[in-house]
């Protein structure tokens, strides 16, 4: 199962650093993901990325630099998806812009999985845990459910949110092809690469 890790909310040289310590731990893809960053400070940053892993980053914005360092993808907001002819439309040019990078999108609802499948290598469903009326955090899904669904054995779908260390195990057992975590990596008082590996270690046993 794949760990995907998405930026803190700050990323900066020392998380450039950790990064890069991931990556030679086995991180499969990174997500460069903040609202407010420059491209200035995009481009910074993937520079203190060492080549051999620019294949391995997902852009969030900024997405001409997927081309001049040759990253792996780009991810597309709500703001830029469509649906029908014109999410078509769309995402012939993105196939074009981006050709053999990797499209990827986030989505909220079960049905939103199915409408954008066609489109996207890569889904993120989020959040599969929130905060319920117990006061602990509890699963947006039903395991029995999506097991049973053939879009989680024909396409790759990551969860995301609300996934930590106490039910990351748990977390494998709703189907999904990978999980994505930020928090459960950056903001833990472990350092980034043993919550990555102890999360690894968890999701898969042997």
């Amino acid at each position: 199962m794949k760990l995907i890790v998405f930026s803190s909310d700050h990323p900066g040289k020392e998380e450039a650093e950790w990064v890069n310590r991931l990556f030679a731990e086995g991180l499969e893809f990174y997500h460069l993901k903040k609202r407010s960053i420059s491209k200035r400070d995009t481009k910074l940053f993937i520079e203190n990325i060492e080549f051999k892993y620019h294949p391995r980053i997902i852009l969030h914005q900024h997405y001409n630099f997927v081309k001049k360092y040759n990253l792996g993808g780009i991810h597309v907001n709500r703001k830029l998806r469509k649906t029908g002819i014109r999410g078509w439309i769309r995402h012939i040019k993105n196939r074009m812009l981006f050709k053999g990078k990797i499209l990827s999108a986030t989505c909220h609802r079960l049905e939103s999985l199915s409408t954008h499948s066609k489109y996207y290598d890569m889904l993120i469903y989020s959040p599969l845990y929130k905060l319920g009326l117990s006061g602990k955090m509890e699963p947006t899904l039903n395991a029995n459910v999506t097991q049973s669904l053939s879009i989680f054995q024909t396409n790759t779908i990551i969860a995301m949110g609300g996934i930590s260390d106490e039910n990351i195990k748990e977390s494998v057992s709703f189907g999904f092809k990978g999980i994505a975590v930020s928090s459960g990596i950056w903001n833990q008082d472990k350092s980034p690469v043993e919550s990555y590996l102890a999360m690894i270690k968890k999701i898969n046993p042997s």
